[in-house]
């Protein structure tokens, strides 16, 4: 079976393409059952901008703010006094507490998916197999955490297999050691390389079908060329290989735009009516890229999941890009020209 032969999913906005053995949602719904093909369909539907929940189907956390890499196309590789406008805002953990007010909330009203990742690395936080614990066993379906590998070690690995995590996504952008460098500061590419192919041998040595891995690809100017490479080496390994545009942000000093940028001149972004994303001290954006920091919508530690899904600003932002009128919004205006709307008028 050749690359072009594989399951290729995208997400109507044309932010991520995905690559895969076979359909993983189907792999998921032969575990989850109905339940889960229920959420896609919901999913589906309100990507289309044809369903608005009672909540968000997905809610991202900021499970803390720190990082143990300094990557070229992230703020935590700039100096602090050259970082994006609120991005050092908070600093700290997300509290258990708040976190389970977000599922016990939730769950009943039709939340179904958590991704406990947003500018920072899960696996610096030792408890969290408790946070995916109690979301596993208290209804969420779909249980998503982002990694750089680097910690990804063998005790690691086992602690992960043990909990009811649905999906590693892991994070490496990079083909060869050399352009690995110039990407992931302060990373070993050999090492998370490793990591990943321990995590997939002892999965399947255990018998299970879960987690799906996936691997990711940003694409910038400092990797396109390796983009066939990557997708050669890990679409016969992982489950699913991710390759994501490049979403870029005024503070950015480097040029890192990919000549084979993907454009999407009819872009309406699906965000709004899939998701929020948490930030430690509860404050509700609007979607997971670093542009939703600059429009927070509400905050969880003082209002409840579905006053902030329903409230006035969520319910603007779902009409604007479901009519195309997303340039009325200028954060959203500035995101789309710095991604796959293209850069210009």
């Amino acid at each position: 079976m050749t690359i072009k032969d594989k399951y290729r999913y995208s997400e109507r906005d044309k932010f991520v393409s995905l690559l895969a053995k076979q359909d993983f949602h189907e792999v998921m719904a032969a575990v989850k059952g109905e339940a889960f093909r229920e959420y896609r369909r919901q999913w589906d539907c309100a990507g289309r901008f044809e369903l608005e929940t009672p909540v968000p189907l997905h809610c991202d956390f900021e499970f803390s703010t720190g990082c143990n890499l300094r990557c070229s196309m992230c703020p935590h590789g700039m100096p602090r006094q050259a970082r994006p406008a609120g991005f050092d805002r908070v600093s700290g953990r997300f509290p258990f507490e708040l976190f389970r007010k977000v599922i016990d909330e939730g769950v009943p009203l039709g939340l179904r998916a958590i991704d406990l990742s947003y500018y920072n690395e899960p696996l610096l936080r030792d408890d969290l197999p408790e946070f995916i614990e109690y979301a596993g066993s208290h209804g969420i379906l779909d249980i998503l955490c982002s990694t750089n590998a680097q910690l990804l070690d063998a005790e690691w690995t086992e602690r992960l297999l043990d909990t009811p995590l649905t999906r590693l996504k892991v994070s490496l952008d990079a083909d060869s050691s050399e352009t690995y460098a110039a990407i992931r500061s302060g990373g070993d590419f050999g090492a998370a390389v490793g990591n990943l192919e321990r995590f997939i041998r002892r999965k399947a040595e255990r018998g299970q079908v879960l987690p799906i891995t996936r691997v990711s690809f940003v694409k910038t100017r400092l990797n396109e060329h390796e983009l066939d490479g990557f997708l050669a080496r890990w679409t016969g390994l992982a489950d699913y290989v991710c390759v994501q545009e490049l979403i870029e942000f005024d503070e950015m000093k480097v040029d890192l735009t990919p000549a084979s940028r993907i454009v999407n001149r009819d872009f309406r972004c699906h965000h709004p009516w899939h998701q929020l994303t948490f930030r430690v001290d509860g404050q509700a954006l609007p979607c997971c890229t670093i542009w939703g920091q600059q429009i927070p919508v509400g905050n969880v530690a003082e209002q409840s999941l579905a006053e902030i899904w329903t409230g006035p600003a969520m319910k603007a932002l779902r009409r604007l890009h479901r009519e195309g009128r997303y340039q009325e919004n200028p954060v959203c205006l500035k995101c789309a020209k710095s991604s796959v709307a293209g850069q210009g008028d």
